[in-house]
C-alpha cells in the first residue's frame, strides 16, 4: 500500500466567501436550526468585559434533614429528630398520669428534656395539667416558622427552561435568569436559582470551541470516515496527517462561561464556533504513526506570494517525489 498524505482542507469560510446554500436532503432532518426569536437577540451578561472571570457562586445552603446534616469537612452531625404528633401527645399524657420517666422515654422515644419542653409549650397554649382536659394537636404541633417558602416544581421547571432555551440563555447570569423567570410569573431569588441549577447537575463551564461547519462540510467529513471505517493499524501507519492553526499575536480570546451538564460538552448551545480570516500568521505541522514531521510558520502573504510559493513547492515536490517514495517504502518494510 502506498503512503498517503492527508492535508485536511480548511472547511471554514474566508472573508470574501459567503456560506453556500444548504440543500442536502440527507442532513436536513438531523440538523435543525436554532430558533430565531427575541431570545437569540437578547444581550447576554456574559458578553461584558466584567464577566471574564467565572461568577462566584453563593455558598451552598445545607438542606434540612430530620436525622443528619452535612458539615464543611464532609462529616455528618446529628440533628434533633422531629417526633410525630401522636408521640408528643402520648408523652404528655403519660407525664400527667405520673408514669415513670424511664417508661415514657422507652414508649415514645422522646428525651427527658424534650418531654418537659413539650409539656411547657402545651401549658402556654391553654392545656391545663393535672386535669382531664384533652390534649389537642394545636397544643403540641410545631409553631409556624418564618423564612422563604420552598420553590414550586413549576418554578423549577421555568428556571431550567429559561437556561436551556438556546446558546444565549446558557450564558445568562443569576440575575438575568431571575428576570426572565419573573416574566413567566415566578419570583425566584438568585441564590435559589443557583441551588436549582446545581441540584439539576448544571455548572459554570467554559464554552466548547469547535470549527464552524456547513452541511456540505459535514457530509464530506462523514464520507471520508466511512470510506476508511475498516482500515487496520497497518493501513494507518502509511498515513501522514497534517493540519494548520491560526495564531493571533497579542490577541485576547475572551472567556465565556455557560450552564451545562458534564455530558453536554458538545451541545449546540454551549459551543462557540471559531471561524478563519482574522489571524496574524498560520502554524503548520505534520505527524505519522511514530514520527513527527517538520513545522512551519506562514506570515501574512499576498495573493501573488501565495501563487509563487505554491508553484515553487510543486516544482520541488515533483523533483523529490520518486526518491522520497522509495525511501518511505523501504522504511515501511523495516517497520513491518
Amino acid at each position: 500500500m502506498e503512503s498517503l498524505l492527508f492535508d485536511f482542507p480548511d472547511f471554514g469560510l474566508s472573508d470574501d466567501e459567503s456560506e453556500p446554500a444548504l440543500s442536502l436532503a440527507s442532513l436536513s432532518d438531523k440538523d435543525e436550526e436554532d430558533e430565531e426569536d427575541e431570545w437569540y437577540n437578547m444581550p447576554s451578561d456574559s458578553d461584558s468585559d466584567s464577566d471574564d472571570e467565572a461568577p462566584s457562586a453563593p455558598p451552598p445552603a445545607l438542606s434540612r434533614s430530620t436525622t443528619t446534616s452535612a458539615s464543611a469537612s464532609g462529616t455528618t452531625t446529628p440533628v434533633r429528630k422531629e417526633h410525630s404528633i401522636g408521640a408528643r401527645i402520648r408523652a404528655i399524657t403519660m407525664l400527667n398520669d405520673k408514669v415513670p420517666m424511664s417508661r415514657i422515654i422507652k414508649v415514645t422515644g422522646i428525651s427527658r428534656n424534650r418531654i418537659y419542653t413539650l409539656a411547657a409549650t402545651a401549658r402556654e397554649r391553654g392545656w391545663r395539667q393535672d386535669t382531664d382536659m384533652v390534649i389537642e394537636v394545636e397544643h403540641v404541633q410545631n409553631a409556624s416558622r418564618s423564612g422563604r417558602p420552598s420553590i414550586s416544581p413549576a418554578a423549577i421547571a421555568s428556571v431550567l427552561k429559561v437556561v436551556t432555551r438556546n446558546s444565549t440563555t446558557r450564558g445568562f447570569s443569576y440575575k438575568t435568569i431571575g428576570q426572565e423567570v419573573e416574566r413567566r410569573g415566578f419570583q425566584v431569588a438568585p441564590r435559589t436559582i443557583w441551588k436549582v441549577l446545581t441540584q439539576a447537575g448544571y455548572h459554570q463551564c467554559k464554552l466548547t470551541v469547535k470549527p464552524g461547519l456547513t452541511k456540505e462540510n459535514k457530509l464530506v467529513r462523514l464520507t471520508w470516515c466511512l470510506e476508511r471505517e475498516h482500515w487496520t493499524l497497518t493501513d494507518w501507519k502509511n498515513v501522514i496527517f497534517t493540519d494548520e492553526t491560526a495564531v493571533q499575536l497579542g490577541g485576547t480570546r475572551g472567556r465565556r462561561r455557560v450552564w451545562r451538564k458534564p455530558e453536554e460538552a458538545f451541545h449546540k448551545h454551549v459551543i462557540r464556533r471559531r471561524w478563519k480570516g482574522f489571524s496574524e500568521f498560520m502554524f503548520w505541522g505534520a505527524f505519522s504513526y511514530d514520527k513527527k514531521g517538520p513545522c512551519h510558520v506562514w506570515e501574512a502573504e499576498t495573493a501573488q506570494e501565495k501563487r509563487d510559493r505554491k508553484d515553487d513547492l510543486d516544482r520541488r515536490n515533483s523533483l523529490r517525489e520518486h526518491t522520497d517514495k522509495q525511501k518511505w517504502m523501504k522504511a515501511q518494510k523495516k517497520w513491518l
